[in-house]
């Protein structure tokens, strides 16, 4: 047997923040985030039974070594999960839609897409007869093994993660349903210091235990805001969440910055903003010097106005909040 088949995936941008990991890819603290509509993965996977396992990867149509060997290594370790891949010649074929490892969370994107990928190898090759949600419930547990904010890319359009192996779709206001998130580019390079190594600094962060009770607390504060729609409310909690994020890359036991001087001024412009008019527009950041802002969709015009008047010396990526992954072709020969 030998075929074709293509995923679109979608990264997130959390509202509470995964920061920290324990062996297997496994929070220290729960997280929520918004599936994104716009800002995806498309990944193709030509496949063929061989008598051996062979991978190559392409990446915008081009080889990246070091993206192909953190793959490689995922595969590696999926082969007692998935024993067919022994069997397997793959290649991959990925791109995106917006910057890659510049913090908008690129590995959730890729690898939720990569698992729902061996998700559909597992039903046609395997036998499984999964149903619509033990299907995306499997491929967001297979997600979690290759990045851990990739488990919530696979349910939208608001996905937590608890302390446990997958993502789970959130109860959510109509409001939060249509949410716009621009992200302005600050920096579009690749971090100088990586999400994986940000994570093992938390092992002997002095605040590690504060910061784990401080998610608690805010995560279940948002999954009541996101029943009732209280926009202004999620706001407060979700920029102090990204402030948290960040001071605790600069109070780690090797300190870094990943903000950049123009971090800084987007912020304080948009706080001035929301002060002098009113709208219930929020920043949120992910590990990197890029700003997601964030608005009810019934504000985009004013907002729309106030972004480009302000941050067109940027990148700019006009998205919103959208319903998860999609099949785009699927065939066996």
């Amino acid at each position: 047997m030998k075929g074709k088949m293509t995923w679109v995936s979608p990264s997130n941008i959390a509202l509470i923040k995964y920061w920290g990991k324990k062996p297997n890819q496994i929070p220290c603290n729960p997280s929520i985030s918004f599936t994104l509509k716009d800002s995806v993965t498309t990944t193709s996977c030509e496949w063929e039974e061989s008598d051996s396992s062979q991978f190559e990867l392409r990446f915008e149509g081009n080889r990246n070594e070091k993206f192909e060997q953190r793959v490689g290594k995922y595969l590696d370790s999926l082969n007692k999960e998935l024993p067919f891949l022994k069997r397997l010649h793959l290649i991959f074929d990925t791109k995106n839609t917006f910057p890659h490892s510049a913090g908008i969370a690129s590995s959730a994107s890729s690898f939720s897409s990569f698992a729902l990928i061996l998700t559909q190898l597992e039903t046609l090759l395997e036998g499984k007869n999964y149903s619509e949600r033990e299907f995306m419930d499997r491929a967001s547990y297979l997600a979690r093994l290759g990045s851990g904010s990739a488990c919530r890319s696979v349910f939208g359009p608001v996905c937590a993660w608890r302390d446990e192996l997958l993502g789970e779709p959130v109860e959510t206001h109509e409001i939060f349903k249509s949410y716009r998130d621009t992200i302005v580019i600050i920096d579009q390079g690749t971090k100088a210091v990586s999400s994986s190594q940000g994570h093992a600094l938390m092992n002997s962060h002095p605040f590690a235990t504060h910061r784990y009770e401080m998610a608690q607390d805010h995560f279940k504060k948002v999954c009541e805001i996101l029943k009732t729609g209280d926009a202004h409310a999620l706001g407060k909690i979700l920029e102090h969440e990204a402030l948290t994020l960040h001071g605790l890359m600069m109070s780690s036991p090797t300190p870094y910055i990943l903000l950049k001087p123009s971090t800084i001024e987007v912020i304080d412009k948009v706080k001035t903003f929301r002060r002098d008019h009113k709208v219930p527009l929020y920043f949120t950041l992910d590990a990197g010097p890029n700003v997601h802002l964030l608005y009810p969709k019934e504000y985009e015009p004013q907002v729309t106005i106030f972004i480009q008047n302000n941050f067109k010396q940027y990148g700019l990526i006009f998205d919103q909040v959208g319903s998860g992954p999609k099949l785009k072709e699927s065939e066996v020969y």
